[in-house]
């Protein structure tokens, strides 16, 4: 499946962004640490100094030659070639060299500015523009068999906007013997008309939670084999397919299962991903000695899912891993790294570490406790990052910068000594007021 996540255009605007602001910190805080050891900073080439804007211009003219061959690379040279000029704004510009200067501060700021709103723009693009994620052609309805072969259950809570396209690859599928089945979960948008439009199943369950939401779809279907993905999640064409070739070819397997990618979300987290996915599960299968299957990609029989008593519903998180270790007591449970859907990256919306929070309290409680903790997912519905998590990042970088700046501007370093020097010496003369009073006081009354 070709998607805009493919073409990583806001990643490759993501490293320019970072490579800018990498190299402007960087030069600054080493200038000023340098200098507080004695030590003259600069560019030497065979003796003779050479101010950085000029190897900054160099960069810039050099990385559009290197985008056919080495794209990401060419990105970062030109990050860090606008970083350097910019950096010396005034002196490439008026030949004067007054580096800490108020004009450079500015200069730096706003070609960030500009280049963090072109990477925004990028990443709304890819966020928004999703009808490229597979190759789907419009179906007016599905029709459920009377006794299907396969059923697909999908739990869906305000998903109006993300459930059109995880339904039409559905009814893509190459497989047609299935019943389509959405379970309500509460909603209070558009999700079981669009569902039901389509020709889904439409279950009511107003037990809130995802497990909740399964357990209701699974009992109420009427396959032999029960498939399960999410409402923001596209499947590949082949997706049932592959799934019912595995359970004929292994007559003891009761699960089987794949790994997902992210159509959206931050772009370092799309392409981190997909890198370190199926060695993540190798660990966690080491750890907890099996496979654990995510609940936008797995599949079970329906004979095996009611022989463990299905999902937990105390769990609002990880219920599907904890159904598939259960599952390993009465059959083979299996996972196919090369089994890939595309589910949305909203959840890692605000970066990676802030998405990977959400599920390790839960995860380390797992491995090092063996128990698991039964808080509730947030209700998440935008792709892009909350106002509040830009302007602070915007803000705290911007703060550092201008600290760095107005400590190595050398007339803003004398006026701060100057103040601070005042300070204590007005502190002093207090001090020694209160002790000429005290002294006073203990004449008058001895």
């Amino acid at each position: 499946m070709n998607g805009p996540g493919d073409t990583d255009s806001s990643l490759q605007w993501l490293l320019t962004l970072g490579a800018f602001w990498s190299t402007v910190l960087l030069t600054r805080i080493l200038e000023v640490w340098l200098v507080a050891l004695g030590i003259i900073p600069g560019i030497f080439i065979r003796g003779r100094h050479v101010h950085h804007f000029v190897v900054g211009f160099a960069l810039v003219l050099v990385s559009p030659l290197m985008r056919k061959t080495k794209k990401q690379t060419s990105w970062v040279l030109l990050g860090v070639g606008l970083g350097l000029v910019t950096d010396e704004f005034l002196f490439w510009t008026m030949l004067e060299f007054d580096y800490w200067s108020l004009r450079n501060l500015l200069a730096v700021i706003a070609t960030g500015t500009v280049l963090a709103v072109v990477y925004q723009r990028r990443r709304t693009a890819e966020c928004v523009d999703l009808d490229d994620l597979g190759d789907l052609h419009e179906k007016h309805s599905h029709e459920n068999p009377v006794q299907p072969c396969v059923s697909v259950v999908v739990p869906a809570y305000n998903e109006e906007n993300n459930l059109p396209l995880a339904l039409a690859s559905l009814l893509n599928q190459e497989f047609k013997d299935f019943e389509l089945i959405v379970v309500d979960n509460g909603s209070t948008d558009e999700t079981p008309v669009i569902a039901k439009t389509l020709g889904a199943k439409v279950i009511a369950e107003n037990r809130r939670g995802v497990a909740h939401a399964r357990q209701a779809g699974f009992l109420s279907s009427k396959g032999g084999i029960i498939a399960t993905t999410d409402a923001d999640t596209v499947v590949p064409p082949d997706w049932l397919s592959r799934i019912l070739k595995e359970f004929r070819e292994d007559t003891n397997l009761v699960a089987v299962g794949g790994l997902y990618r992210f159509y959206s979300g931050p772009p370092l987290v799309r392409a981190f991903f997909p890198r370190v996915a199926h060695p993540l599960w190798r660990i966690d299968r080491r750890i907890t000695g099996g496979w654990s299957l995510p609940g936008c990609n797995m599949a079970v029989t329906k004979e095996a899912f009611l022989k463990v008593g299905g999902f937990n519903a105390n769990l609002h998180l990880c219920e599907d891993a904890d159904l598939a270790q259960r599952l390993r007591s009465v059959g083979n449970v299996a996972l196919r790294p090369d089994l890939v859907v595309a589910t949305s990256g909203r959840r890692y919306r605000n970066g990676l570490m802030n998405g990977l929070l959400i599920y390790a309290p839960n995860l380390l409680l797992l491995y090092v406790l063996k128990k698991r903790r039964c808080n509730r997912l947030p209700t998440v519905r935008q792709e892009l990052p909350s106002r509040s998590s830009l302007a602070f990042r915007i803000a705290a970088l911007t703060l550092l910068l201008v600290y760095v700046f107005s400590y190595g501007n050398v007339a803003l370093a004398r006026s701060r000594r100057s103040v601070v020097a005042g300070g204590k010496h007005a502190a002093a003369r207090v001090v020694s007021m209160g002790h000429n009073s005290l002294a006073k006081h203990l004449r008058r009354h001895h």
